[in-house]
């Protein structure tokens, strides 16, 4: 499961709200959380995080995270609020591409 971080800390510390939910419904899934480096301690000491990982330009674009579920098998899950606004988060499967 990749979460794409909201960039202000504190849209990223609300995100962590989300973490445990998640894992109780994917146990099986790690958490990877893509987040801009000055948000990184947010994430790092999260139990349910297994790794953060940078935030790239690329994952603003909802055609390329679509295309990462679509052709790698990297993450079946991306979670992202980078979409539109950042008061929600958009989910994306390998079933719903």
């Amino acid at each position: 499961i990749l979460f794409i971080s909201p960039k202000s800390s504190r849209g990223s510390l609300i995100a962590t709200s989300l973490f445990k939910s998640v894992k109780k419904l994917y146990k099986k899934y790690d958490i990877y959380v893509a987040c801009e480096k000055q948000n990184q301690g947010l994430f790092e000491s999260n139990s349910f995080v297994h790794k953060t990982i940078p935030f790239s330009k690329e994952m603003d674009d909802m055609e390329w995270v679509r295309s990462l579920i679509k052709n790698t098998d990297y993450f079946n899950i991306v979670y992202s609020s980078s979409f539109y606004d950042s008061k929600s988060f958009y989910k994306f499967t390998k079933d719903n591409i």
